[in-house]
């Protein structure tokens, strides 16, 4: 269980923190979303029991340190990216979600995640595009609203 930790959420909160010197507004409002959103989602597939994180034994306290760590910090990022350095979303939310999944097949490659009930990495790759989408989503609702406009 500590090696969830150690692999899922303190490496990437490492780099976080930089992210959030540079823009603490979009790390404040999208780090949580990012995190509820990959929340809702591993529970939906646990509950269909389409995939585990292990060790299988702690639940939803194995897969915590991800929805914390690994997707709250990379939604920041790639909304810091398309909001800052004004990258083009589109190849942001596939290069995204395309890390992701390769991310994600490599703990299942080393048994860190295991598939079920048909579950394979084109379905990953689709999951985290539809979340990665509904983060930018999420993003443009808040930039209509001038959530993100300076003081």
């Amino acid at each position: 269980m500590l090696k969830n930790w150690f692999l899922f959420f303190i490496p990437f909160w490492i780099f976080g923190l930089f992210l959030f010197k540079k823009d603490k507004k979009i790390v404040l409002i999208i780090a949580p979303f990012g995190s509820v959103l990959s929340h809702i989602i591993n529970q939906f597939g646990v509950f269909l029991d389409l995939w585990k994180v292990t060790p299988i034994k702690h639940g939803p306290m194995s897969r915590l340190p991800a929805d914390i760590g690994v997707y709250a910090v990379l939604s920041s990022f790639m909304i810091y990216l398309i909001h800052q350095k004004k990258f083009n979303p589109n190849i942001l939310v596939l290069l995204f979600t395309s890390i992701t999944t390769l991310f994600e097949l490599i703990l299942v490659l080393f048994g860190k995640v295991i598939y079920c009930k048909g579950w394979n990495i084109l379905l990953t790759f689709f999951s985290y595009l539809i979340a990665y989408f509904l983060i930018y989503c999420f993003y443009l609702y808040l930039k209509k609203l001038d959530t993100f406009t300076s003081n």
